[in-house]
């Protein structure tokens, strides 16, 4: 992936104040900026792990950490779905039969 860099500022006391050095604020505001692009759904899952420099599945730790929904359905989806798995169901246990 080709990168740009970007400028970020804010004070220097902000990173003795955390306790965190120069390169892990870098990671930080990497996994934030993908955090969020993925909340408002401008980017996947996976190119949002790309984004912050993780494994997909390190990524969905993070997301579950922060309560950011992986799946949104609208009830008249969630509706669907729900018949869709109710018909398999009944399907299957007639084959079972």
């Amino acid at each position: 992936m080709q990168t740009i860099p970007l400028e970020v500022r804010f004070p220097v006391e902000l990173l003795s104040s955390l306790r965190m050095s120069h390169q892990e604020m870098e990671q930080e505001i990497q996994v934030w900026i993908a955090l969020e692009l993925f909340r408002q759904r401008k980017v996947s899952a996976g190119k949002a792990a790309e984004l912050a420099g993780l494994s997909l599945a390190d990524f969905m730790d993070i997301t579950r950490q922060h309560g950011i929904e992986w799946v949104i359905y609208t009830k008249e989806e969630l509706e669907t779905e729900l018949q869709s798995a109710l018909t398999l169901s009944r399907t299957v246990r007639e084959k079972e039969s």
